[in-house]
């Protein structure tokens, strides 16, 4: 099997961990999702996405027993915005991870761990959130 894009999904919480998880030896990823399933593509050198990560759990109250998210829940809005940072900075300090996708934008039903609510308004400041993730700027063009 081969694969123009190399991608893993890492819901780990622990910046360090997670830096860890994404840091090259010997040229390689040591990461893997499904680690028994190594032989079904091999890394060549192509871009590496970390195409799932985040998914942090900020759910009310009342809302959780029929949720969920990542980890445990998040219970104040400030503790959910230094816990994404603190991934962003240690995605920032991974340079073999060429991009990333936040998971979710929109999840609304089961997971309920979005950035949006269910009548699509924000459950963050979006523009806090943009300077969070543009910590990490774009190189394409």
């Amino acid at each position: 099997m081969k694969t123009d894009i190399w991608t893993v999904h890492d819901y780990e919480r622990d910046p360090a961990r997670l830096v860890q998880n994404h840091t090259f030896v010997d040229g390689r990823p040591i990461f893997r999702n499904q680690p028994d399933k190594h032989f079904l593509a091999q890394y060549e050198g192509q871009p590496y996405m970390l195409d799932e990560f985040g998914g942090l759990p900020w759910i009310p109250e009342e809302e959780r027993a029929t949720s969920w998210g990542y980890g445990s829940n998040i219970d104040s809005l400030d503790d959910f915005y230094a816990i994404l940072e603190r991934e962003i900075d240690a995605i920032q300090a991974c340079p073999a991870i060429a991009g990333f996708c936040y998971t979710q934008i929109t999840d609304v039903e089961q997971e309920k761990n979005g950035i949006y609510r269910y009548d699509r308004q924000p459950k963050f400041d979006t523009e806090r959130l943009r300077k969070i993730f543009t910590k990490i700027p774009a190189t394409g063009k």
